[in-house]
């Protein structure tokens, strides 16, 4: 728009500048005929003076209007220079600013191919890490479950050693009787045979009454006591309690017939 009016301007300056130029060679041509190889009279002369003189002022303002014009003219010119180096420079930040625009909407759409690729990936690990999980949960849940498995056949192992020691050792005591039976008359058994109840309910209250000393041997007299433990001593067959009736301590009567009297309300 400003070009456009500039170019207007220009347009009226150039043709006034014309108009201007028209009237003063008009003026010059009409000078030079009042200047011609003519005998003038006095009156004459002094017209062509007047004349000249009108011709002189009315060729002034023209060429006053006409230097004013070209000025104003050369001013637009400069204008329209200057508008048009910086419509170029404009012309030339906007195609910058496109090709930049274009790099970034290139860039986006890589930002966001690539932010998808991402999402999708991270997509992935996440269902592989709740398959690595559930995995890790079954694993440790196996574990558990042959931790336990094995603790019961440890405890089963060490139940049969246990018993195995027990049985041997009972083996052991029971040739280890068997033999003193033979060798010393006085020996009668071990205490835990001695005392079986009748009824199996009451094999509890027999083992707590009886104690440490279940497993213990049961013989006539202190000396046959001391003949089997030197016996056993000689023998390395083992070591045994011996429990001799003649140095026992039998409760009275009465506190037995209360400790029975317990037993049965049991």
């Amino acid at each position: 728009e400003t070009l456009q009016k500039l170019d207007t301007e220009i347009t009226e300056y150039t043709e006034t500048e014309s108009q201007l130029k028209d009237e003063y060679d008009e003026a010059v041509r009409s000078q030079a005929t009042a200047r011609g190889d003519v005998t003038l009279t006095e009156e004459q002369q002094v017209e062509y003076d007047t004349i000249r003189e009108a011709a002189a002022v009315a060729s002034a303002k023209p060429r006053q209007a006409l230097n004013m014009a070209n000025r104003r003219l050369e001013s637009a010119r400069a204008n329209v220079i200057s508008l048009t180096e910086d419509v170029n420079d404009r012309k030339a930040r906007k195609n910058d600013e496109a090709v930049k625009l274009k790099e970034l909407i290139v860039r986006k759409k890589t930002i966001e191919e690539a932010v998808e690729k991402t999402k999708a990936e991270l997509e992935e690990k996440k269902k592989e890490l709740q398959t690595t999980e559930k995995s890790a949960r079954e694993s440790q849940q196996k574990r558990e479950a042959i931790d336990m498995e094995l603790e019961q056949i440890n405890h089963k192992l060490r139940d049969f050693r246990d018993d195995q020691r027990k049985n041997q050792h009972e083996a052991r005591l029971n040739e280890a009787i068997a033999s003193l039976k033979r060798y010393f008359p006085g020996v009668k058994d071990r205490l835990v045979k001695l005392c079986q109840p009748t009824q199996k309910r009451f094999d509890l209250a027999v083992t707590v009454a009886g104690g440490k000393d279940m497993d213990a041997v049961v013989v006539d007299t202190k000396q046959t006591a001391v003949d089997c433990i030197q016996y056993l001593r000689s023998n390395q067959v083992g070591t045994a309690t011996f429990l001799p009736l003649d140095s026992l301590q039998i409760p009275n009567p009465e506190s037995t017939e209360r400790i029975r009297a317990m037993v049965e309300s049991e």
